[in-house]
This record gives structure tokens, C-alpha cells and sequence, in this order.
């Protein structure tokens, strides 16, 4: 009796504690944010804000901001245009830029002063989701800037090949309309299609591999969401509960593990050119040449991650991006024997090659059109983060520490950027090309001030041939084999693309033998 009633205060007590550290917590937390919230205030003042600047208000823009982000951001592009404005988010101030003349203050400056790598780790939160390493040396750029870059025409034919594979195995040419799933679709399609250049046959067909590599993008993405939702001081528990890097590094071990440590081996015993080394043309090979004897480079986890953080890279983007053209294909069934005439011709005078994608003038621009007004790859581009005060060209002061980032979705549909902007012209940048000067400076791949797919100036994404050669290369595959149709078009052209999850119709195209 003694011990039961003994069991019983403990019980009382316990769940008094509990909820007294709960209450604490809470006390905690809107201490925290309301210090937080009146420092951030005070630095950025001299910015004007979308909603209200008041901790109370601004905390109500801020959930309003988590589901009606396209209208706050245009609502403020409006009315700062060529000049910058805040938006409340959950744990930050982000500073909008809008106007060529801003971006342009972005292009010019330099890492010492916005740095691309602070944002895109606040925004991944790498530190919890794949590991600072790689952001603290992240040669594996290097590398694709040039090693993946210079090697993609040599790389060609082997990548068309799996194309071909690949399309056999998940999108069949039948003679009757077959409904594809096409977000699910693309990105099998793509993860394949780049493993090609990654790690080669027979791992790029192994279908465990692939599942991992799309898991660990889908959920990078969806837990650095979650992470993003705490404060600063909770992120670390939050990460290590939610993060996706552990389980992944041990499947991809499975599959790459062995094959590092056999190289590392031979390079320990008989030098970077040891006897029987193979010649192999493929992104794993490149990242071990890159590490040049450095011992933290070396570690076969720490490869392992840049091959997924990879990955991550190639198939988020170009999955987007395939799938908002196949769309705008399955929209505008007018411009398919355009394309098509375009596609033939190309490969008939170069051969199935680099070359003769490069000639696919035509597809380029519809690419490039169907992302500007069809994409939807946030409504923020070009993140920065300030480390130090950064000024404007018009004198505008954006404090250390501070985020900022160009209003992307507003950018690519200003009427002061592109005639017409609302309408879809698909030979906009291809007909701009024939003017004098223009050359190559309309091409997809190209970065410029009024087009952030890419990004901008030096930082860029490094990945952008390998991914537009990619894309071509798909869309050319697509335009020869099949004829493509979406139901509930005019519902279509209300929204972006990529974000519709609608299922796409395929069937064999009747030129096909």
C-alpha cells in the first residue's frame, strides 16, 4: 500500500515536471523569438516590409507567407519594383530583390561580401541533412564545372543509350494513349539517364540504387522544410531526429563502398597511374582524382555523400524542369512538327551527338519558354546570405547576416523584361538570337539578368551544361517516338506546371517504325 501511494506521488510529480518543462520551454521559446524578432527588427528598419513589422502581425504574415507565397512576393514586386523589400519567414527576415539593376548589385559582388553557399546550406540545412563537410570543402563543384562538363560529348552515346532503356522500361511505346504518371515517372527517368555519367553500368540500372537516390532527394528536401520550421537553437534536435544522411551513406555503402576503397588501396600501393587502372569516364572516377592525396577527402563516407548530394542536384532540377516541358509539349500540340522537323535535321547532319543537340536551336528556346512561364522552382532564385553589410547601388544597406534572395517567379513574368509576358512564345529566345549580337546570349544555358533558372554570375549552377545537354537530350527522345496530350488544358495554363502532379498521355507517334 505503502509503495503504491509512494508510485503514485512520483507519477504527480513526474507529470508536474513535465509540464512545468514544457511551460519553460514555451516561455523559451517566445523569449527567444520575440528577442530575436525585436534585434531583427531594429537592423533591418530602413527596408520596407510586405505585411506588417510588428512581432504580432508579422508572425500572422509569416503562416500566411507558408501557403500564399506567389502573391506576397508579386504584391511586394509591384510596389518596390527595382528595389528591395522583406517578407517574414518563420525563423528569418528574407530581403526580395527585384529589378535588373539590384540583380545586377548581386552578380558584381563577391563571396566575401553574398555568399550562395551559406543560403543554400541554411535553406538544405546541410549541417543535419548531409553533413557540413562537404560544405566546408565542396571541391566536388570543381569537378563538375570541368571533369563532368568537358566529358559530356565524349560521355554521349552511352547516356542516349540509357535513355533509350530507360524510356522502354517506364514509358513503353504502345499504340494507344497509355496514362503515364509523370512526376514518378521523370524521375526514374532522370536518375537513370544521369547515373549513366555518374557511376556507370550495371549500378545505374540497379533499381535499389536508383530508389535511393530519389528517397534521399524527395526527403533532403521535405526534412530541411521541417528543420527550417524550428528555431535556431531547437535545428539541432530536429536534425538528428529527422535526418536522412545516416540510413542513406549505409545503402549507398553497399553499392559504392567497395569500389572507393579498392582505388584508394591501389593509389596508396602504386601511385594515382597504378598498373591496370581503368579508363572509365564517369563522375565517381573524377571526385578520386580530385582528392590529390588530401586524407579527409579520401574518406569513402565522405565520397559517398558528394555522390548523393550530387545526385540531389541532377535529379531535383532536371526532373522540374523535363516535366514542366513535357507539359507545355502536351499543351501546345501546334509546335510538335516544328520541333520535330528541327530534331531530324539536327541529327541527320551531325549524327546522334553533342553536336547535334547543340544545333536544336528551336528547343533550346521552347525549354527556355516553358520554364519562364510554365517552372515553378520556388519563387525565390539567387540566395544570398550577407557577410558583411552589403550596400546597394542605390545606397541601400543590407545588414550582416541577413538573407537575401531575387523574386524569381516575378522576374521571369515582369512586362518590362519580356513583350507579351503572360503568353507563351516558344520561339522567343530563338528568334532573339538572330539578332545582331545576340549569338548564343538567349541560350537556356546561358545565365542572365532577367532569366534565374540557373542563377547568376560566379556561382551559377556548375551543373548547367551537363543538365541542359540532359534536357535536349530527353526532349528529343520524347519529340521522335511518341505524340504526347494532357486532359483539362485551359486548367493548365492557370498554373505552374511542375507543381499540377497531373498525369501526361503517351502513345507510340505513328512515324515511328
Amino acid at each position: 500500500m505503502l509503495f503504491k501511494e509512494f508510485v503514485s506521488k512520483v507519477r504527480r510529480v513526474d507529470e508536474a515536471l513535465l509540464l512545468g518543462a514544457l511551460v519553460l520551454a514555451l516561455v523559451l521559446l517566445l523569449a527567444f523569438q520575440l528577442q530575436q524578432a525585436s534585434n531583427n527588427r531594429e537592423k533591418l528598419k530602413g527596408i520596407p516590409t510586405v505585411g506588417s513589422s510588428g512581432f504580432v502581425a508579422s508572425w500572422k504574415d509569416t503562416f500566411r507567407f507558408l501557403f500564399h507565397s506567389k502573391d506576397i512576393i508579386e504584391k511586394g514586386y509591384r510596389k518596390y519594383h527595382g528595389s528591395v523589400f522583406k517578407v517574414p519567414l518563420l525563423d528569418k527576415w528574407m530581403i526580395a530583390v527585384s529589378g535588373v539593376e539590384k540583380i545586377n548589385d548581386i552578380r558584381k559582388s563577391s563571396p566575401g561580401q553574398l555568399y550562395s553557399l551559406d543560403a543554400t546550406s541554411d535553406l538544405l540545412q546541410m549541417d543535419y541533412t548531409i553533413g557540413r563537410d562537404v560544405f566546408a570543402d565542396p571541391y566536388h563543384i570543381g569537378v563538375v564545372r570541368n571533369a563532368l562538363t568537358r566529358n559530356i560529348a565524349t560521355c554521349f552515346a552511352d547516356v542516349a543509350d540509357e535513355i533509350q532503356e530507360v524510356f522502354n522500361d517506364n514509358i513503353p511505346m504502345t499504340e494507344d494513349w497509355m496514362n503515364v504518371p509523370i512526376y514518378e515517372r521523370t524521375l526514374q527517368i532522370v536518375c537513370r539517364a544521369s547515373n549513366r555519367m555518374f557511376v556507370v553500368l550495371p549500378l545505374c540500372r540497379t533499381q535499389e540504387y536508383i530508389k535511393l537516390n530519389i528517397n534521399f532527394t524527395v526527403n533532403v528536401f521535405a526534412c530541411a522544410h521541417i528543420i527550417n520550421l524550428f528555431p535556431s537553437f531547437l535545428k539541432p534536435v530536429a536534425g538528428f531526429l529527422l535526418t536522412p544522411r545516416r540510413r542513406a551513406l549505409a545503402k549507398a555503402e553497399k553499392f559504392l563502398g567497395q569500389t572507393i576503397r579498392e582505388r584508394l588501396h591501389k593509389e596508396d600501393v602504386h601511385g594515382n597511374d597504378w598498373p591496370g587502372k581503368p579508363q572509365q569516364n564517369d563522375l565517381l572516377f573524377w571526385l578520386l582524382d580530385a582528392t590529390n592525396g588530401n586524407k579527409e577527402r579520401r574518406d569513402v563516407q565522405d565520397l559517398i555523400t558528394r555522390i548523393l548530394l550530387l545526385n540531389l542536384g541532377a535529379i531535383h532540377t532536371t526532373s522540374m524542369v523535363f516535366q514542366t516541358a513535357v507539359y507545355a509539349l502536351a499543351a501546345h500540340p501546334e509546335y510538335v512538327e516544328i520541333l520535330r522537323t528541327e530534331v531530324e535535321s539536327a541529327i541527320a547532319n551531325e549524327g546522334w551527338t553533342k553536336a547535334a543537340v547543340g544545333r536544336m536551336d528551336r528547343l533550346d528556346s521552347f525549354l527556355k519558354e516553358a520554364q519562364r512561364l510554365y517552372g515553378d522552382l520556388g519563387v525565390f532564385s539567387v540566395r544570398r546570405t550577407a557577410r558583411k553589410d552589403f550596400i546597394f547601388s542605390d545606397g541601400t544597406v543590407v545588414p550582416a547576416g541577413s538573407q537575401i534572395a531575387v523574386a524569381a517567379l516575378s522576374t521571369h513574368l515582369d512586362e518590362e523584361n519580356y513583350e507579351d509576358p503572360l503568353q507563351f512564345k516558344p520561339w522567343r529566345f530563338s528568334e532573339k538570337r538572330k539578332q545582331e549580337g545576340e549569338g548564343n546570349h538567349q541560350q537556356i544555358v546561358i545565365p542572365s539578368l532577367d532569366y534565374l533558372l540557373f542563377g547568376i554570375g560566379r556561382s551559377a549552377c556548375p551543373g548547367r551544361f551537363f543538365a541542359v545537354n540532359m534536357l535536349k537530350t530527353l526532349m528529343a527522345h520524347v519529340i521522335l517516338n511518341f505524340d504526347v496530350k494532357i486532359d483539362c488544358i485551359d486548367q493548365f495554363f492557370t498554373h505552374q506546371a511542375s507543381n499540377q502532379r497531373r498525369d501526361v498521355f503517351f502513345r507510340k507517334w505513328a512515324g515511328v517504325p
